[in-house]
């Protein structure tokens, strides 16, 4: 992305800002960071994305969440939380998506509020692409979370999950997150990726408690776990969570010789966790 870029927020955002805004204790962590309005906070956005991703945004604007589904070329639903960062040729280069501060659901602010809009773009264009990811895009996630789940495992985990696939994630208040995977290298530096199917596998559990998928080490087989979708009384809020887990693990299990088995999923019923099965079968 060596353009100028817009950035092209959803006005949700300022609306959601300035209820932060108003909150004292929210407030007083903004003075911690040196900013003060909600202006200042947009622009510290810009700020600490071109500064750690060289994105050369240029300037801001603000769209409708209808508008926003248009440009993006999204067939799912309409976002909140959703914006793109737009080219000199006026088109889309990349996701924007944002962590609000109050994100309300404990432990899914960034299943139902990431993931969402990458399924409505993938399933745009699932019939005729043949990449084998499901963002066409680069997608970067911004933190803007002021309350206690940032310090949630349940939520570290889902962040270590996206970087693992691919997305970009940046904390406006650096808030630590990788403290979660609970290992050091030789030198005792804390390690900050996850980098083999065994690895993503452990932090989630391992065999005893990782819902999501199993991985029968001896066969090579990653498998797919599906009682967590054909069991649920939500099933296209639990495929969002489902599928933050199993994409990286698809990914690295590829990477590293592994079949995946979908037979599982065979069964799953309703329109997104459909294209989270068509997309898996593509592996």
């Amino acid at each position: 992305m060596t353009m100028n870029h817009v950035l092209v927020l959803p006005d949700e955002l300022r609306v959601k800002l300035n209820a932060a805004c108003a909150d004292v204790a929210t407030h007083n962590k903004w003075l911690n960071i040196g900013v003060n309005t909600v202006d200042e906070m947009i622009e510290r956005i810009v700020k600490d994305l071109n500064e750690k991703y060289d994105l050369s945004i240029i300037s801001t604007r603000e769209e409708t969440p209808d508008d926003i589904k248009e440009h993006i070329e999204s067939a799912g639903n309409k976002s909140i939380f959703t914006g793109y960062f737009e080219n000199e040729n006026g088109c889309v280069d990349a996701l924007f998506c944002y962590i609000p501060p109050d994100p309300g659901n404990a432990n899914d602010c960034v299943s139902m509020k990431v993931m969402p809009p990458i399924f409505g773009v993938y399933k745009n264009i699932q019939t005729r692409t043949r990449d084998r990811h499901i963002h066409c895009m680069p997608v970067f996630i911004v933190g803007l979370c002021t309350t206690s789940r940032v310090n949630n495992a349940s939520v570290k985990k889902q962040i270590i999950c996206c970087e693992t696939s691919g997305y970009y994630y940046h904390d406006v208040f650096q808030n630590g997150y990788h403290d979660v995977i609970g290992r050091t290298d030789a030198q005792g530096n804390p390690i900050t990726t996850i980098n083999t199917l065994n690895e993503l596998d452990d932090l989630l559990g391992g065999i005893t408690n990782n819902k999501w998928f199993e991985v029968d080490y001896t066969n090579k087989i990653f498998r797919v776990l599906a009682n967590t979708i054909t069991n649920s009384s939500n099933a296209t809020s639990d495929v969002y969570r489902l599928s933050l887990y199993v994409i990286p693990g698809v990914y690295l299990a590829i990477n590293e010789g592994y079949a995946v088995d979908i037979t599982n999923a065979q069964n799953w019923g309703g329109d997104v966790p459909r294209t989270l099965r068509h997309f898996i079968s593509k592996f």
